[in-house]
């Protein structure tokens, strides 16, 4: 299950990301 922690982490990072910039919706993401 270590790449669900992986997971959680990236979304997360995404979401904080997302609010910094004020956007609404992420529509792709390039790892």
């Amino acid at each position: 299950m270590h790449e669900l922690s992986l997971c959680q982490s990236a979304v997360e990072i995404i979401q904080r990301q997302a609010e910094q910039h004020d956007v609404k919706r992420v529509t792709a993401v390039w790892l």
